[in-house]
Protein backbone atom coordinates (compact mmCIF):
# COMPACT_ATOMS: atom_id res chain seq x y z
CA UNK A 1 0.00 0.00 0.00
CA UNK A 2 1.04 3.58 -0.73
CA UNK A 3 0.71 4.46 2.87
CA UNK A 4 3.23 2.21 3.91
CA UNK A 5 5.74 2.91 1.08
CA UNK A 6 5.71 6.71 2.37
CA UNK A 7 6.13 5.93 5.79
CA UNK A 8 8.91 3.52 5.40
CA UNK A 9 10.51 5.90 2.79
CA UNK A 10 10.29 8.43 5.95
CA UNK A 11 12.38 6.08 8.29
CA UNK A 12 14.69 4.99 5.27
CA UNK A 13 16.09 8.21 3.43
CA UNK A 14 17.32 11.49 4.95
CA UNK A 15 14.75 14.61 3.72
CA UNK A 16 18.09 16.75 3.23
CA UNK A 17 19.46 14.97 0.93
CA UNK A 18 17.90 14.79 -2.38
CA UNK A 19 20.65 13.21 -4.33
CA UNK A 20 20.37 10.37 -1.97
CA UNK A 21 16.75 10.03 -2.33
CA UNK A 22 16.78 10.08 -5.41
CA UNK A 23 18.98 7.04 -6.07
CA UNK A 24 17.49 5.44 -3.74
CA UNK A 25 13.58 5.70 -3.93
CA UNK A 26 14.15 5.34 -7.66
CA UNK A 27 16.29 2.06 -7.64
CA UNK A 28 13.13 0.25 -5.52
CA UNK A 29 11.15 0.11 -9.06
CA UNK A 30 13.27 1.10 -11.83
CA UNK A 31 16.89 0.47 -13.13
CA UNK A 32 18.67 4.06 -12.64
CA UNK A 33 20.86 3.58 -15.23
CA UNK A 34 18.50 2.89 -17.66
CA UNK A 35 16.69 6.01 -17.07
CA UNK A 36 17.36 9.69 -18.31
CA UNK A 37 18.13 12.69 -15.90
CA UNK A 38 14.25 13.94 -16.75
CA UNK A 39 12.49 10.65 -15.46
CA UNK A 40 15.38 10.92 -11.89
CA UNK A 41 14.22 14.59 -11.70
CA UNK A 42 10.67 13.46 -12.13
CA UNK A 43 10.81 10.41 -9.70
CA UNK A 44 12.32 12.47 -6.77
CA UNK A 45 9.45 15.19 -7.81
CA UNK A 46 7.03 12.49 -7.30
CA UNK A 47 8.94 11.43 -4.05
CA UNK A 48 8.65 13.95 -2.62
CA UNK A 49 4.89 14.98 -3.22
CA UNK A 50 4.06 11.81 -1.32
CA UNK A 51 6.31 12.50 1.59
CA UNK A 52 5.72 15.84 1.87
CA UNK A 53 2.26 16.85 1.04
CA UNK A 54 0.27 12.97 1.10
CA UNK A 55 1.79 11.83 4.47
CA UNK A 56 -0.94 10.18 6.35
CA UNK A 57 -3.91 11.29 5.67
CA UNK A 58 -5.98 8.43 3.94
CA UNK A 59 -8.39 11.43 2.41
CA UNK A 60 -5.27 12.63 0.36
CA UNK A 61 -3.73 9.04 -0.26
CA UNK A 62 -6.71 7.73 -2.29
CA UNK A 63 -6.55 10.81 -4.95
CA UNK A 64 -3.70 11.71 -7.17
CA UNK A 65 -2.90 15.40 -6.80
CA UNK A 66 -4.95 17.63 -9.62
CA UNK A 67 -2.85 19.67 -11.83
CA UNK A 68 -3.08 23.00 -10.41
CA UNK A 69 -1.67 21.64 -7.77
CA UNK A 70 1.24 20.47 -9.27
CA UNK A 71 1.96 23.31 -11.53
CA UNK A 72 2.00 25.48 -8.71
CA UNK A 73 5.25 23.04 -7.24
CA UNK A 74 8.42 24.69 -6.57
CA UNK A 75 10.20 21.66 -7.99
CA UNK A 76 7.46 21.43 -10.58
CA UNK A 77 8.42 25.22 -11.97
CA UNK A 78 12.40 24.40 -11.37
CA UNK A 79 12.33 21.18 -13.23
CA UNK A 80 10.41 22.65 -16.13
CA UNK A 81 12.91 25.39 -16.80
CA UNK A 82 15.76 23.50 -15.59
CA UNK A 83 15.23 20.81 -18.68
CA UNK A 84 13.01 22.50 -20.76
CA UNK A 85 9.49 20.77 -20.63
CA UNK A 86 5.85 21.72 -20.86
CA UNK A 87 3.94 21.88 -17.87
CA UNK A 88 1.52 18.65 -19.76
CA UNK A 89 5.16 16.52 -19.94
CA UNK A 90 6.14 17.66 -16.16
CA UNK A 91 2.60 16.86 -14.97
CA UNK A 92 2.75 13.08 -17.34
CA UNK A 93 5.84 12.65 -15.82
CA UNK A 94 4.90 13.00 -12.35
CA UNK A 95 1.30 11.03 -12.42
CA UNK A 96 3.17 8.14 -14.19
CA UNK A 97 5.51 7.73 -11.20
CA UNK A 98 2.78 8.61 -8.80
CA UNK A 99 0.64 5.36 -10.08
CA UNK A 100 3.83 3.22 -10.29
CA UNK A 101 4.12 3.94 -6.32
CA UNK A 102 0.24 3.20 -6.06
CA UNK A 103 1.10 -0.25 -7.50
CA UNK A 104 4.11 -0.59 -5.10
CA UNK A 105 2.19 -3.22 -3.68
CA UNK A 106 -0.86 -5.38 -3.86
CA UNK A 107 -4.54 -4.91 -1.88
CA UNK A 108 -4.11 -7.13 0.65
CA UNK A 109 -7.62 -6.03 2.53
CA UNK A 110 -11.29 -5.54 1.21
CA UNK A 111 -11.96 -1.72 1.49
CA UNK A 112 -15.91 -0.17 3.03
CA UNK A 113 -15.17 2.23 -0.40
CA UNK A 114 -15.31 -0.84 -2.89
CA UNK A 115 -18.24 0.27 -5.64
CA UNK A 116 -21.39 -1.14 -4.04
CA UNK A 117 -19.93 -2.52 -0.63
CA UNK A 118 -21.84 0.04 1.31
CA UNK A 119 -24.95 -1.33 -0.85
CA UNK A 120 -24.74 -4.79 -0.34
CA UNK A 121 -24.57 -4.52 3.64
CA UNK A 122 -27.67 -1.77 4.01
CA UNK A 123 -29.56 -3.68 1.71
CA UNK A 124 -29.62 -6.54 4.43
CA UNK A 125 -30.13 -4.08 7.50
CA UNK A 126 -30.52 -0.87 6.42
CA UNK A 127 -28.27 2.06 7.59
CA UNK A 128 -25.85 -0.51 9.13
CA UNK A 129 -23.13 1.27 7.16
CA UNK A 130 -22.76 5.07 6.27
CA UNK A 131 -21.22 6.11 2.89
CA UNK A 132 -19.86 9.21 4.77
CA UNK A 133 -17.70 7.15 7.14
CA UNK A 134 -15.84 4.93 4.96
CA UNK A 135 -12.53 6.68 6.04
CA UNK A 136 -12.99 5.68 9.38
CA UNK A 137 -14.36 1.97 8.40
CA UNK A 138 -10.49 1.55 6.63
CA UNK A 139 -8.44 3.48 8.82
CA UNK A 140 -7.49 0.38 10.67
CA UNK A 141 -6.25 -1.43 8.13
CA UNK A 142 -2.72 -1.47 8.65
CA UNK A 143 -3.18 -2.28 11.86
CA UNK A 144 -5.22 -5.57 10.70
CA UNK A 145 -2.68 -6.40 8.60
CA UNK A 146 0.60 -6.04 11.00
CA UNK A 147 -1.31 -8.31 13.52
CA UNK A 148 -2.06 -10.62 10.55
CA UNK A 149 2.26 -10.68 9.42
CA UNK A 150 2.79 -11.11 13.09
CA UNK A 151 0.59 -14.47 12.83
CA UNK A 152 1.34 -15.57 10.13
CA UNK A 153 4.85 -15.48 11.19
CA UNK A 154 3.90 -17.88 13.78
CA UNK A 155 2.90 -20.26 11.56
CA UNK A 156 -0.60 -19.27 11.59
CA UNK A 157 -3.36 -19.21 9.15
CA UNK A 158 -5.13 -16.21 9.18
CA UNK A 159 -7.74 -14.22 7.09
CA UNK A 160 -7.20 -10.65 7.22
CA UNK A 161 -10.61 -10.01 5.37
CA UNK A 162 -12.73 -12.04 8.12
CA UNK A 163 -11.09 -9.92 10.66
CA UNK A 164 -12.00 -6.80 9.33
CA UNK A 165 -15.66 -8.27 8.49
CA UNK A 166 -15.96 -9.12 11.95
CA UNK A 167 -14.77 -5.94 13.51
CA UNK A 168 -16.64 -4.08 11.10
CA UNK A 169 -19.91 -5.52 11.90
CA UNK A 170 -19.60 -5.41 15.45
CA UNK A 171 -18.36 -2.15 15.80
CA UNK A 172 -18.24 0.24 12.56
CA UNK A 173 -14.90 0.44 13.77
CA UNK A 174 -15.90 2.53 16.89
CA UNK A 175 -15.03 0.12 19.60
CA UNK A 176 -17.24 0.81 22.47
CA UNK A 177 -19.04 -0.91 25.53
CA UNK A 178 -22.26 -1.96 24.93
CA UNK A 179 -25.50 -2.46 27.05
CA UNK A 180 -24.28 -6.61 27.90
CA UNK A 181 -21.23 -5.42 28.45
CA UNK A 182 -19.57 -6.61 25.67
CA UNK A 183 -16.52 -4.40 24.72
CA UNK A 184 -13.96 -3.16 22.16
CA UNK A 185 -13.86 -4.01 18.44
CA UNK A 186 -14.64 -7.79 19.29
CA UNK A 187 -17.34 -7.04 21.57
CA UNK A 188 -16.17 -9.32 24.12
CA UNK A 189 -15.68 -9.67 27.57
CA UNK A 190 -13.13 -10.55 30.53
CA UNK A 191 -13.73 -14.16 30.80
CA UNK A 192 -13.47 -15.11 27.50
CA UNK A 193 -10.06 -13.42 27.60
CA UNK A 194 -9.20 -15.14 30.72
CA UNK A 195 -11.35 -17.90 31.22
CA UNK A 196 -14.36 -18.99 33.87
CA UNK A 197 -15.34 -21.56 36.27
CA UNK A 198 -18.69 -23.23 35.98
CA UNK A 199 -21.53 -23.68 38.67
CA UNK A 200 -19.35 -26.98 39.97
CA UNK A 201 -16.17 -25.11 40.29
CA UNK A 202 -14.43 -26.71 37.13
CA UNK A 203 -12.08 -23.96 35.11
CA UNK A 204 -12.57 -23.54 31.54
CA UNK A 205 -9.82 -21.76 30.00
CA UNK A 206 -9.94 -18.54 27.77
CA UNK A 207 -7.90 -17.38 25.00
CA UNK A 208 -4.81 -16.40 27.10
CA UNK A 209 -4.74 -19.78 28.33
CA UNK A 210 -5.04 -22.12 25.19
CA UNK A 211 -2.81 -20.19 23.30
CA UNK A 212 -1.01 -18.60 25.86
CA UNK A 213 -1.21 -15.15 24.97
CA UNK A 214 -1.46 -12.10 27.16
CA UNK A 215 -4.77 -9.80 25.78
CA UNK A 216 -6.58 -7.63 28.52
CA UNK A 217 -9.87 -5.73 28.36
CA UNK A 218 -7.69 -2.81 27.35
CA UNK A 219 -5.64 -4.05 23.90
CA UNK A 220 -9.64 -4.65 23.00
CA UNK A 221 -9.77 -0.99 22.03
CA UNK A 222 -6.56 -1.32 20.47
CA UNK A 223 -6.96 -2.62 16.27
CA UNK A 224 -4.00 -4.51 15.91
CA UNK A 225 -4.14 -6.19 19.34
CA UNK A 226 -8.25 -6.67 18.70
CA UNK A 227 -7.26 -8.43 15.50
CA UNK A 228 -5.41 -11.11 16.84
CA UNK A 229 -7.50 -11.53 19.37
CA UNK A 230 -10.49 -12.12 17.26
CA UNK A 231 -8.15 -14.32 15.07
CA UNK A 232 -7.55 -16.80 18.24
CA UNK A 233 -11.23 -16.84 19.00
CA UNK A 234 -12.26 -18.34 15.84
CA UNK A 235 -9.95 -20.64 15.92
CA UNK A 236 -10.97 -21.75 19.37
CA UNK A 237 -14.52 -21.61 18.01
CA UNK A 238 -13.57 -23.43 15.19
CA UNK A 239 -12.51 -26.39 16.74
CA UNK A 240 -15.77 -27.01 18.32
CA UNK A 241 -17.74 -30.30 16.98
CA UNK A 242 -20.53 -28.01 16.51
CA UNK A 243 -18.88 -25.78 13.70
CA UNK A 244 -18.80 -26.97 9.98
CA UNK A 245 -18.65 -23.90 8.29
CA UNK A 246 -17.69 -20.53 8.59
CA UNK A 247 -21.17 -19.49 8.70
CA UNK A 248 -21.19 -21.86 12.13
CA UNK A 249 -18.29 -19.65 13.46
CA UNK A 250 -19.90 -16.51 12.57
CA UNK A 251 -23.39 -17.99 14.55
CA UNK A 252 -20.96 -18.95 17.52
CA UNK A 253 -19.44 -15.54 17.12
CA UNK A 254 -22.51 -13.49 17.62
CA UNK A 255 -24.86 -15.69 19.60
CA UNK A 256 -22.55 -18.38 21.89
CA UNK A 257 -21.65 -21.82 21.29
CA UNK A 258 -24.19 -22.90 23.68
CA UNK A 259 -26.60 -21.36 21.90
CA UNK A 260 -25.38 -22.78 18.35
CA UNK A 261 -24.84 -26.78 19.87
CA UNK A 262 -28.93 -25.76 21.06
CA UNK A 263 -30.11 -24.40 17.35
CA UNK A 264 -27.98 -27.63 16.04
CA UNK A 265 -29.72 -30.13 17.98
CA UNK A 266 -33.13 -28.28 17.22
CA UNK A 267 -33.60 -26.69 20.75
CA UNK A 268 -33.73 -22.73 19.32
CA UNK A 269 -34.47 -21.19 16.71
CA UNK A 270 -31.66 -18.63 15.16
CA UNK A 271 -32.51 -15.54 16.05
CA UNK A 272 -32.93 -12.67 13.26
CA UNK A 273 -29.75 -10.72 14.88
CA UNK A 274 -27.52 -13.78 13.63
CA UNK A 275 -29.21 -14.47 10.39
CA UNK A 276 -28.53 -11.21 9.23
CA UNK A 277 -24.89 -10.97 10.93
CA UNK A 278 -24.66 -14.13 8.67
CA UNK A 279 -25.84 -11.85 5.44
CA UNK A 280 -23.82 -9.66 6.05
CA UNK A 281 -20.62 -11.27 6.07
CA UNK A 282 -21.76 -13.17 2.65
CA UNK A 283 -22.23 -9.69 1.04
CA UNK A 284 -18.77 -8.68 2.53
CA UNK A 285 -17.22 -11.96 0.92
CA UNK A 286 -17.59 -11.01 -2.78
CA UNK A 287 -15.23 -7.62 -1.95
CA UNK A 288 -12.85 -9.46 0.13
CA UNK A 289 -9.29 -9.68 -1.57
CA UNK A 290 -7.63 -13.02 -2.07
Amino acid sequence: MRARFVNESLDRFSLLDNDFLAENVLNEKLDINAISNKAKKLGVLASMFLMFAVGKSPEIQSKLPDKGTIEKSPLMINLAQEDHLSKDEVFKGFTDMLNLYKKEEPKRIMSAGDKGFIDSVNEIQPGRLDSALIARYDQYDEDILRAVDSLKAKGEEVDANLIKAIMLIETGMKPSKNSLGFEGFPQTKEYILNGWKDDKGKFHPGINQKYGTSFTMKDMYDANKSAEFIHYYIKGLQKSKWVENIEDTIIAYNWGMGNLAKWKRGEKDLPSQSVNYVKMLKAMKDYFVS
